[in-house]
Order: structure tokens, then sequence, then C-alpha cells
């Protein structure tokens, strides 16, 4: 009886090869035993359509198993690319997650913040509107300080007028008492040369008289 090739095999090709190979095998042996010890007999008729059949069989489950691996790369390729996928996602999310968290503190802080400058504005109105008065008050004040500064810059104009006026007098007195005195120094230079021509005309005179008379001085009395 002719036994099938092992399930294990992969190709068809190599299961009927082993097939044949057996069959080749069993037809050697019977042959050289009938040719030693018996007359030839005609060749055995073996079942083709049933071997046939095996192979077709092994081909098919052969074919069907090929088929299921490159279905099962297939999804094992898909399970690892949607496994990745899945990965990434699960980070994504996450990191959405963790920006909606932070997201929402800042709107709650910004909420606080604006209700801290809500107040912040309702008080520095407040103050503004006192402000206002206050400098609406102050406005009148400089007014009224302004006409006194006013009044006060036009005396201040006035007087320095006058001083300057009364400087220019005294310049003029100063220029005139100088001159008057530089002519009173004059006059009395002039009187000490009289003077002192006089002394000494005066002087020889007398020397010429006394000479003239017995006397040896002057004697002024």
């Amino acid at each position: 009886m002719i036994r099938r090739p092992p399930r294990s095999t992969l190709s068809s090709s190599s299961a009927a090869s082993d097939v044949y190979k057996r069959q080749v095998s069993t037809q050697s042996t019977g042959s050289t035993t009938s040719t030693m010890s018996l007359p030839l007999s005609p060749p055995r008729v073996y079942n083709s359509a049933q071997i046939a059949d095996e192979v077709s069989a092994e081909s098919n489950l052969l074919e069907h198993r090929r088929g299921l691996y490159n279905e099962l790369r297939t999804a094992e390729q898909t399970e690892s690319s949607t496994r990745e996928k899945r990965v990434a996602d699960e980070h994504h999310t996450a990191s959405r997650l963790a920006e909606e968290r932070d997201q929402a503190r800042r709107a709650s802080e910004a909420e606080a913040i604006a209700a801290r400058a809500a107040e912040e504005h309702r008080v520095r109105a407040a103050e503004a509107r006192a402000a206002a008065d206050r400098a609406e008050a102050a406005n009148a004040a400089l007014k009224h300080a302004q006409d006194i500064y006013n009044q006060a810059m036009a005396a201040r104009e006035a007087e320095v007028k006058a001083a300057e006026e009364m400087a220019a007098a005294a310049r003029q007195a100063e220029a005139q008492f100088v001159q008057s005195r530089q002519a009173e120094e004059r006059a009395i230079s002039d009187r000490t040369g009289v003077e002192s021509s006089l002394s000494h005309s005066d002087t020889s005179f007398h020397q010429h008289i006394g000479t003239g008379y017995g006397y040896s001085g002057y004697v002024r009395y």
C-alpha cells in the first residue's frame, strides 16, 4: 500500500516526488526479487486516480495553509499597526487630557484674575472720580494762584524797573561824584602847586632882601 506524504510538507511538488520515489523503490525491489526467484510477471498496476486525488488534496491543503499563513502574517501586521496606533492614540489622549486640565486650571486662574481686576477697576474708578473732584478744586486753586502770581510778577517787574532806574541814577551820581572828586583833587593839586610856588618865591625874595640888609635868614611871622 502507498503511504501519504507527511502533513508538514509545505510543497505539493515535494509530496508528489516523495510518493513517486517510494513507488519506484517498491517496483525496483519487487523486480529484483522476481528476477532472482520467479519468472517475470506483468507490471503492477497502481491506483493512479487515488494517488492523484491524494496529491490534489495535499496540494489544496498546502495551498490553504499558505493562504492561512499569509492571512496570519497580515493579521499580525494589522495587529502590530493597530497596537502602535492604539499606543500613539493613548499617548495623544493622555497629552490632550493633561492639556485640558492645565487649560482648565489656567482658565480658573484667569477668571479669578479677571474678578480681582474688576474689583480693582471699580476701586480705581471711584478714586478717579474723587481725584477728578480734587483736581477741579486744585484747578480753581491753581487759577487763583496764577492770578496772584501774575499780580506779583507785575509788581516785581515794576519794582525791578524802578530799581534799575534807581541804579542808573546811582551810577550817574557816582560818575558825577568821581568827576567832582577828580576835579577837587586837581584843584587841590593846583593849589598845592601855587602854594609851593608862592612859598618858593617868598623864600627867594626874603633871602635876597635879607642878604641886602644884613639878615642871614628869613624870619617868617
